[in-house]
């Protein structure tokens, strides 16, 4: 069996927002926690 990357959960009613890039340090903290994990906020 091959073995495939994680594939996001979603709930019925969750939503996903793109936030662009304001070159906000807040900003920068959010991207790079995505990039290593799943996160909620």
């Amino acid at each position: 069996m091959p073995i495939r990357p994680p594939i996001p959960f979603y709930e019925p009613g969750a939503m996903t927002q793109l936030l662009p890039d304001d070159g906000s340090g807040r900003w920068r903290d959010l991207y790079a926690k995505a990039k290593s994990e799943p996160f909620f906020e």
